[in-house]
């Protein structure tokens, strides 16, 4: 089941590489910026958890490069989201 799941997160990451080369080829339409948005966090969402992260196993070391590579997008994706929350957090008043 997991090779599966790996495999719909290749694709989905794919994709989304595809609608935003496409985005910027093209005319800025936006509904490939939001297509590529979408498949990138649905990569990282439908990604297994890996709980050996630490393992010297040589044979699935394209697994880690996976992993890296759909994380390293998801977190670039949702950082403005994150610092906004802090911003909104530091502003708010303490109520007891």
């Amino acid at each position: 089941m997991d090779i599966f799941r790996y495999l719909l997160s290749i694709i989905l990451f794919v994709a989304g590489v595809f609608c935003v080369l496409q985005f910027l080829l093209q005319d800025f339409n936006l509904i490939f910026l939001a297509l590529s948005f979408t498949c990138f966090l649905f990569a990282y969402w439908v990604k297994p958890d890996r709980e050996n992260h630490g393992r010297s196993n040589d044979t699935w070391y394209w697994f880690d490069l996976i992993d890296i590579s759909v994380e390293l997008v998801y977190r670039i994706i949702t950082l403005p989201f994150r610092l906004l929350r802090r911003i909104f957090d530091f502003f708010s008043p303490d109520i007891p």
